[in-house]
This record gives structure tokens, C-alpha cells and sequence, in this order.
């Protein structure tokens, strides 16, 4: 069975297939205004919250969301969306096999694929002994870029593909094929006005001359059941709503890195790595 290939959903595998070469092409655009100093101030890649807790966890935070919309979707209530498990399973584990290849590990050796281009294409690991830098050293026992930074050396001199740009764009080409199957439809079955009347019921409850001295109470009471439908509504009833948002998230890493960080080749091998492989499994799913 393929995927549902309809005109809407056609549009929206154009919207995806599309999306990381435009935002590439835009953030190299931006990347010759003063753009990038606003952009360094909000975002600091290597100590911000946003990289610490979500970018540099991308992969576990996608699995996690993606594959809960895929439960509570076309397992829960499968009349949301179509079953397609078993092309969901295949991308997922064929994606989650490439991204460990690129950035982790080539299993066979104590190197990643994207490590492995740089150390092919020139690139050491220089480690100084003394702070005189006269005495730096190049190591050739150290295959990857972890175990430079972790014995204190820089990773240079080589082509250094972008795996930011890699990671991110495997993570909304996996996001946006799952939004395209069930996505729209599951945005209009949400609910909105309950969790608004419960919020409404919140405001009301601030009513010094009723209750006196109970308001506080009244009110923690009332805000404690309003996070607890909230939480309800968001994680268990209206996934998308998680979906949608770190596929905006991922967005403007993308966006900050291709304005930011790396040469244009280097992002441009980057998206070809993330983009190519998603593309080929998408032919294969049917989803193009």
C-alpha cells in the first residue's frame, strides 16, 4: 500500500521537499547583513538552552514526538491518518542507521562518515602540549572530532561538513512526512474550546469580594486542574501541537547555523548528506 496521494498532500511533499534548500539559500543570503549579530546575541549554539537540551538531544526529542503522533494517531485512532506503520517503521530505522553512520560511529572503525571526509580531505586533530604553541603536535591516533575536543586539541584543516545542517534536515524531513499523512486532519479535530473555558474559569475564581481569604487557594487549586487538563490536551489528546512546534524549532536552528557557523560548501555537503538520503526513502515509501 503507498501513502495517500492526494492533490493537498502533494502540495505539502513539495512544501517539505523544498523547505531546507530555500532556508539554506535564505540563511546564506542573511549571512551578508548584520543579521548575524542579533542572531549571535539570542542564540549561542554551543551554551544556549535551545542546543543543550534540545538540539544536541535532536534525534531522541524526534523519535520521541514523531513516533508518539504515529501512535496516537494511526494506532490509537487509526481513522486519523492511514496505516502506514510499516513504511514508518522502515524510514525511521533507515534514518536512525544513517544518522549514527554520519555522526557517530562507522561501527567498523572509531570514526563517523562525516569525520572520515574530514580527515580524507586534510583535516587533524592538533593537540598543544605546553601553552607555547611552537609545540603543537599533530595527533593521527584521534578518528574523530569527540575525542579531539575531549584530550583538549582543535579539529581543523579539513573539510568539515556541517552536522547541524545534516541532523536538522534529516529531523524535518522525518517530522514533515508524518505532518503530511495525518497533520492537517488532526489540526482540525482539536479541541480549543474546552481548555478556553477552563482558562476562563481560572479568571473568574480571582474574586476577592466572594471568596476573601480562600482566593489563593481557590486559585492554585483551579491552576493545578488547568496545567493538568493543558498537559492532557497537548500530550496525550493534540500531539501535532508538538510536532508543529519542533519542526519550527529545528527550522531556526537550521536557519541560525546556515547564517552562522561553517563555509557554504560545508553546509551545502551537509543538506546534500541529509536531503539525498531522505529523498531516496521518500521514493521508496511513496511519498513522492
Amino acid at each position: 500500500m503507498r501513502r495517500n496521494n492526494s492533490a493537498n498532500n502533494n502540495l505539502f511533499t513539495v512544501f517539505t521537499l523544498i523547505l531546507c534548500p530555500i532556508t539554506l539559500l535564505l540563511g546564506n543570503i542573511l549571512s551578508y547583513f548584520d543579521i548575524h549579530v542579533a542572531l549571535s546575541s539570542v542564540q549561542d549554539m554551543k551554551h544556549s538552552i535551545i542546543n543543550v537540551y534540545f538540539t544536541k538531544l535532536g534525534w531522541f526529542w524526534t523519535s520521541l514526538v514523531g513516533w508518539w503522533c504515529i501512535i496516537r494517531y494511526k494506532v490509537i485512532r487509526p481513522g486519523t491518518a492511514p496505516s502506514t506503520l510499516n513504511y514508518d517503521i522502515f524510514m525511521y530505522i533507515s534514518m536512525t542507521v544513517f544518522w549514527y553512520i554520519c555522526s557517530q560511529s562507522l561501527i567498523f572503525i572509531d570514526s563517523s562518515l562525516i569525520d572520515l571526509i574530514f580527515k580524507l580531505t586534510g583535516g587533524k586533530c592538533i593537540i598543544d602540549t605546553s601553552n607555547n604553541s611552537k609545540d603543537s603536535v599533530n595527533n593521527t591516533t584521534i578518528y574523530n572530532s569527540i575525542a579531539c575536543k575531549r584530550n583538549g586539541g582543535d579539529w581543523i584543516g579539513g573539510h568539515d561538513t556541517s552536522g547541524h545542517i545534516f541532523l536538522t534536515t534529516l529531523m524535518l524531513m522525518f517530522l514533515l512526512s508524518e505532518f503530511n499523512v495525518f497533520g492537517v486532519k488532526a489540526i482540525k479535530q482539536m479541541h480549543f474550546k474546552r481548555i478556553l473555558r477552563k482558562l476562563k474559569s481560572i479568571f473568574f475564581q480571582i474574586n476577592f469580594i466572594k471568596y476573601g481569604w480562600k482566593t489563593p487557594l481557590v486559585f492554585c487549586v483551579s491552576f493545578l486542574g488547568f496545567v493538568k487538563d493543558l498537559l492532557n490536551w497537548l500530550v496525550l489528546e493534540n500531539p501535532i501541537i508538538l510536532l508543529v512546534f519542533f519542526c519550527l524549532l529545528w527550522w531556526w536552528n537550521f536557519l541560525v547555523t546556515a547564517i552562522e557557523f561553517h563555509t557554504i560548501l560545508e553546509q551545502y555537503s551537509g543538506l546534500i548528506l541529509g536531503y539525498s538520503f531522505s529523498v531516496v526513502l521518500f521514493y521508496i515509501t511513496g511519498l513522492i
